[in-house]
């Protein structure tokens, strides 16, 4: 028969601790002891118990202590405190602490038993009221998904009904035409006349069924061509040659103006061709004859932009807002042209959008329309800032931190966990602070304006050295090395968070890591948003590592006063309840921090002479660049490049031998691709020996083969490495130059 409810008794007097199970186990309760705290916390880690009762005063850890214990390993556990040394404002610490129920020794059986099924009713409440709340969320969540789901029946009832007449009226003609022919009821020499209006409603069905592929492969976002960096003004002018006999036939003045230099835009270039094909397709054949249409394409604060304004129909107010809808033509432009899928516009909107851009249009009716759209250059494209833009509520839960309060939060969390965090290292000869992370023994220590650190934060999760085991050679018995503490990294840059996230990547693949995982779980990463550069080294919006939308427990974001809090994982949303006092966002509250995340993207540059995606591409052509012979004269192979590197993980393993040879220790250090050391084998052949190979191989690295294995660039652009290299080896420089030479 199960047991009604397990329960725990937890007192340093033997008699309590019988007399408990005796009395509770005859109704049915499954009951355990412990004498002290600590055997106490062991049972509760191997078991799972209803209640709990402790005793206050026990050598070691007191009651009230292993309370707060015993509520962080399960909430729901109900609690009686049990003392002989009973006071009011004991009782009420307790019940403050989360004790439900207050015993003083001696006590009877019946009052034991009437604490203990008051507690379990207790127990089985709350559990009752969180199994509703669940009940109640499902619910909510199933009506949201019905709904839903309604909407996309209806629409695709509302699609299927467009297309099937849009399929239809053309096949009707065609076959009302051949009848009428088959039929004999035209004469031969009328017979032309009629083919070819049927070929010409059998090309709209073909330019109708083109139109729906091509609709439904962009919202399936789907490509019809590789992505790479197209010239916009060569496609204009290549569509242009197309309808300039046309714009000569209706009497149009077509005037063009492109400036000179006009950089390029990421995505495919028959996407582009559409764009302007179905713009200036549109404008011609809704002007009249006589009238005029120009397009125009000019740069502007790191964007192309597109116009295409005509003299022609306009577009009435009410249609404007339907008109990138599929299938929706203004009766106006019925009027002028019969047939049209109504599918332009909408493959237009879609193919702009998926390209970072967006498309607006102003008209007015009888006076001509222009559309206007807007493209991030090449360069740029990956670092669009308005893609990081939040609303209400943030990307995640987003919160507010008054900048007051921070003290006090950080000093919360030392308290529970080691806290590393950026602060002053030493000062140089000019005034400029270094920064390091390490242990905060004070809130004041922490320094969120700080630029950068001489080291990466991921010395925290794989440290410079690591003893792995001992070991003893008479039997080669061998003792893990794992001791893994709990830890609060505060203030990682988003270009480190973007670091964390690839070695996360490297030590999960193949024959994982447990010393790096088992550290990385126990880690809670609290990032800070990049609002200045660091200093002229710092290529992060290059890398398009400016911003980080995961990768954190929590995320600030220094608004002033108040710091917005980004709620990355349940673990943050905790930290946050147990220590600190927020406030939800509020729409004024969003509204600065976006305004914030706007403001911060001119203060970046981007450094490199091209879209950091490109980087594996470029790398495969230049193998054989003599830039790196030229590297190589000039490295001087000390390796602090790889040392500071956010990203790199090459380590070597050594053997620390006792001087009586009994015992010794394994341990793992940092190592650098560029000494000489690092690529020779048992034999002694050295397969980098020289250093421009290392050079090469350095940057081959970050550029192509860590893409390769984990799609993501080995460079996250923070610029350590520059800074620290004595002979001005950077990598906006080397791949700059490799882009000259190769760009062609």
């Amino acid at each position: 028969m199960a047991a009604r409810a397990s329960l725990l008794v937890i007192d340093d007097e033997f008699g309590i601790r019988e007399g408990c199970r005796r009395a509770l186990s005859p109704q049915g309760f499954a009951v355990d002891v412990a004498g002290d705290a600590a055997e106490g916390l062991a049972r509760l880690a191997a078991g799972q118990y209803d209640l709990a009762l402790l005793d206050v005063m026990m050598p070691g850890m007191n009651g009230l202590e292993l309370l707060g214990k015993i509520r962080e390993h399960d909430p729901e556990i109900v609690c009686i405190v049990i003392t002989g040394y009973a006071t009011v404002a004991l009782a009420v610490t307790a019940i403050k602490q989360g004790a439900y129920d207050f015993l003083t020794k001696p006590f009877s059986v019946d009052d034991l038993l009437l604490a203990v099924e008051h507690g379990l009713e207790h127990r089985r409440l709350i559990q009752e009221q969180r199994r509703l709340r669940e009940v109640e969320a499902d619910a909510v969540r199933l009506a949201a998904e019905k709904g839903k789901l309604e909407e996309i029946a209806k629409a695709k009832a509302a699609f299927i009904r467009l297309v099937t007449h849009e399929l239809q009226a053309p096949i009707a003609a065609i076959d009302s035409y051949l009848r009428l022919i088959l039929d004999g009821y035209v004469a031969p020499d009328d017979q032309r006349g009629m083919l070819e209006r049927a070929e010409a409603r059998a090309q709209e069905q073909m330019a109708l069924i083109a139109d729906l592929l091509e609709f439904g492969r962009l919202r399936d976002g789907q490509k019809r061509g590789r992505v790479s960096s197209v010239r916009l003004d060569t496609v204009l002018r290549q569509t242009l040659d197309t309808f300039a006999h046309q714009a000569v036939q209706k009497n149009l003045a077509l005037t063009v103006e492109i400036p000179s230099e006009i950089p390029p835009v990421r995505g495919v270039m028959a996407e582009f061709k559409s764009i302007w094909t179905n713009l200036v397709g549109n404008a011609i054949k809704y002007t009249p004859a006589g009238g005029a249409v120009a397009v125009r394409l000019w740069v502007e604060a790191e964007r192309v932009i597109g116009q295409v304004r005509d003299t022609g129909i306009g577009i009435p107010a009410g249609a404007l807002d339907k008109l990138f809808h599929e299938f929706y033509r203004a009766d106006n432009a019925k009027a002028i042209a019969a047939h049209g899928t109504g599918l332009g516009l909408a493959i237009t909107k879609q193919i702009i959008e998926g390209a970072g851009g967006q498309i607006t249009v102003t008209s007015e009716l009888g006076n001509g329309s222009t559309f206007t759209f807007t493209l991030p250059t090449a360069v740029h494209a990956s670092g669009d800032a308005r893609n990081h833009q939040v609303g209400q509520g943030g990307r995640m839960s987003l919160k507010i931190i008054e900048k007051a309060a921070m003290a006090a939060f950080v000093s919360g969390v030392m308290g529970q966990y080691t806290v590393m965090g950026p602060q002053v290292k030493a000062q140089q000869a000019d005034g400029r602070e270094q920064f390091a992370f390490g242990p905060l023994t004070d809130p004041d220590q922490l320094r969120l304006d700080y630029n950068t650190t001489i080291l990466p934060p991921k010395k925290h999760l794989l440290p410079q050295e690591e003893v792995l085991f001992s070991f003893r050679t008479a039997d080669f018995s061998t003792v893990p090395a794992l001791a893994i503490q709990p830890q609060v990294i505060f203030g990682v840059h988003t270009c480190d968070l973007h670091a964390m996230k690839l070695l996360d990547a490297v030590f999960a693949t193949g024959e994982q890591d447990e010393h790096y995982l088992r550290r990385r779980e126990s880690s809670l990463i609290i990032g800070i948003e990049c609002l200045k550069p660091c200093d002229e080294h710092s290529f992060c919006k290059s890398m398009n590592t400016l911003t980080a939308s995961d990768g954190f427990d929590l995320h600030l974001t220094d608004m002033g006063d108040a710091y917005a809090v980004e709620v990355g994982t349940d673990a943050g949303a905790k930290l946050l309840q147990d220590y600190c006092q927020t406030c939800q966002a509020s729409e004024d509250a969003v509204g600065r921090l976006n305004q914030v995340l706007s403001e911060k993207w001119p203060r970046f540059s981007y450094r490199l002479d091209f879209d950091g995606a490109e980087l594996p591409s470029l790398m495969a052509l230049s193998y054989k660049d003599p830039l790196w012979d030229e590297l190589g004269k000039r490295c001087l192979a000390c390796g602090s490049c790889n040392i500071v590197c956010p990203t790199c993980y090459c380590f070597n393993v050594c053997d620390h031998i006792s001087l009586d040879g009994q015992t010794g220790e394994r341990a793992r250090v940092w190592d650098s691709c560029q000494l000489d050391e690092f690529a020779r084998v048992a034999t002694g052949e050295n397969f980098r020996h020289k250093r421009a190979q290392r050079q090469r191989h350095r940057f081959f690295r970050k550029g192509k083969y860590i893409p390769d294995m984990h799609s993501e660039l080995g460079c996250v652009g923070c610029g350590r490495c520059a800074r620290a290299c004595l002979v001005d080896i950077t990598p906006v420089g080397v791949w700059n130059a490799l882009y000259q030479a190769h760009a062609s």
